[in-house]
């Protein structure tokens, strides 16, 4: 619209007047102010000119910029507002079109040059609906608050569509009564996305009720949003306790965790994902937990902030089945430092035992040839004595055919003793593999015979004394070894007490219905410190050079393991006293 000649010409007459008094206020301000006074003020004035008009653009280009700002902000909004996919109107208080984006000119099927307007009800199919809609506006514009309603509108070609609207008044602005916003969606869109919404919630929460672990939605406040039912059992609480509480504080309960708040509120807001992290707390009515914790932060656009899913695991057992491992694997090392200490303790005592077994080999074979020699002097003896006689008659001329046979045989049985007492001590060191029934008092004086020379050399008698003829099932060999290693022990005890009439007595007898010999000295017996040790293996009161301490600890082994008998030992007035029962 054009403007009229008369209103043209009382436009350039008013702004001639402006100007001329805007010259005659300049003039009167002039006239006012003293004039400069010296060259000084002068220029003084015209740097505060010059300084004064630059700040004039620098604020002119500030202004120029938020206008290019504004109109970028203003055209982005209406695009925004024209290609919304809702479509919205602006109406008067009367109804009237005022403003519509492309969505709502579609919905209408006119252009947007010709709404401008028209009243909103000539579109609307029936007068109930037409009611309704007149009666919504007039709710609006009394409550001034959103308020909702369904009607029908006829478009172009008349099809009645259902629609819902909602709408807030805005304004008054410029002195008018304002005006009313509206927004408008297809029933059938609105129903199907409402439909869809609740598929996807119901989708949503089927597939957090199905997680097997404790599950939380977290607001960007840390508050609880919802929670799945294995979370409710788990830690033991209710959704009125837990919806809108904050995971650390859930209500009265004070779980009061500082790493987890200090984990949700520093860590997750600098990273978008946070995985396996522990907690070690004491929960209220299930105790101590140990619970692993996933979290990942989702951003929603319709809100434009995040969420927080926070999955919990109970991992309690699996930390105690780790702990018992560990403990059990550091015990393990420790058993096996153990065991290799103890085996290399074995070696070195099994090497010690060697050296020791080899001194008492030693020791046993020095005794045996002791007592081969003391068995062999007398045959010896004879021998030299028959070898003399040999010389003599062949001296003497009394050399016969009848002296030299004689002779002979005397050397021939002098030999043949020599040789048995060789079987006899081969015999006697001999193992036993198999047990077998054997005659105890035959035993005994095997052992008297090989040995009771040697003792008599040494000023020791020998008394055996037997009553009947006691038998039992064993190894002879090992037996006979038990009885020497006891008649050693006994001589050493005499030789070294140096007793006078040194005695040994043996009696071999049957009592309740078991074979027993005993053997006795009177050295003056064993002093009780000793007595109790007597058969500790490698404890000896000899020096290194006459036993290791082991002969008594594997006499007692013999009798009591493989014979299945008893050796003791007791002090009696005079000596000391064995007893083998077998």
């Amino acid at each position: 619209m054009g403007l009229s000649k008369d209103k043209g010409k009382s436009l350039i007459k008013s702004a001639a007047f402006q100007r001329g008094q805007a010259e005659e206020q300049l003039w009167m301000k002039t006239a006012e102010k003293p004039p400069p006074r010296t060259e000084e003020d002068v220029l003084r004035l015209v740097h505060e000119l010059e300084v004064h008009q630059i700040e004039l653009e620098m604020q002119n280009e500030e202004l120029r910029r938020a206008k290019d700002e504004l109109e970028l902000s203003r055209d982005k909004y209406a695009e925004l507002f024209d290609f919304a996919p809702v479509g919205y109107f602006s109406f008067d208080p009367h109804g009237l079109i005022r403003e519509a984006n492309l969505t709502a000119a579609q919905m209408l099927g006119l252009e947007r040059r010709v709404l401008a307007g028209q009243p909103f009800t000539s579109f609307i199919a029936g007068a109930t609906g037409r009611a309704a809609f007149l009666n919504h506006l007039k709710s609006v514009t009394q409550k001034q608050v959103m308020e909702t309603c369904e009607i029908k509108l006829a478009g172009k070609y008349k099809e009645v569509v259902q629609v819902e609207i909602q709408s807030v008044r805005l304004g008054p602005v410029g002195g008018h009564d304002g005006f009313i916003f509206s927004s408008i969606v297809a029933g059938a869109v609105g129903k199907r996305l409402e439909s869809e919404i609740q598929d996807a919630r119901e989708y949503a929460e089927n597939i957090v009720e199905t997680v097997r672990e404790p599950l939380l939605v977290l607001s960007p406040a840390l508050k609880i949003l919802t929670a799945n039912r294995r979370f409710y059992d788990t830690f033991k609480v209710t959704p009125e306790e837990t919806i809108g509480n904050f995971i650390y504080d859930l209500g009265d309960r004070q779980w009061n965790i500082p790493k987890l708040q200090a984990l949700l509120e520093n860590i997750l807001p600098n990273f978008a994902v946070f995985n396996n992290y522990e907690v070690d707390h004491v929960f209220p009515n299930i105790g101590h937990k140990v619970i692993l914790l996933n979290a990942r932060q989702i951003f929603r656009k319709d809100v434009g902030s995040h969420i927080i899913l926070l999955a919990m695991e109970d991992i309690t057992d699996r930390k105690a089945a780790e702990n018992i491992l560990s403990e059990r694997r550091q015990e393990l090392k420790l058993y096996n430092i153990l065991l290799e200490l103890r085996i290399k303790q074995a070696v070195d005592d099994l090497r010690i035992s060697d050296q020791k077994n080899m001194h008492d080999r030693i020791v046993a074979m020095g005794e045996m040839i002791n007592n081969i020699a003391h068995q062999w002097r007398q045959p010896l003896n004879t021998l030299g004595l028959v070898i003399q006689q040999f010389k003599h008659s062949f001296d003497n001329g009394e050399c016969t055919k009848a002296s030299v046979g004689e002779n002979t045989r005397l050397a021939m049985v002098t030999l043949k003793q020599m040789s048995q007492t060789i079987d006899d001590f081969r015999s006697f060191f001999r193992s036993d593999k198999e047990k077998c029934d054997f005659c105890v008092v035959q035993g005994v004086r095997n052992v008297v015979y090989l040995i009771e020379k040697s003792f008599r050399d040494q000023g020791i008698s020998i008394v055996f004394k037997t009553e009947g003829g006691p038998r039992i099932t064993g190894y002879p060999n090992e037996y006979a070894q038990v009885l020497l290693n006891i008649l050693t022990n006994a001589r050493d005890a005499l030789v070294e007490n140096q007793t006078e009439n040194a005695v040994i007595s043996i009696h071999a007898f049957t009592g309740e219905d078991k074979a027993v010999v005993t053997i006795a000295d009177n050295a003056g017996g064993i002093s009780d410190e000793v007595l109790g040790r007597l058969f500790d293996p490698y404890f000896t009161t000899k020096g290194p050079d006459k036993g290791t301490g082991v002969g008594l600890f594997m006499s007692k082994t013999i009798i009591e393991r493989n014979m299945g008998g008893r050796l003791m030992v007791r002090n009696t007035e005079i000596g000391a006293e064995f007893r083998i029962e077998i």
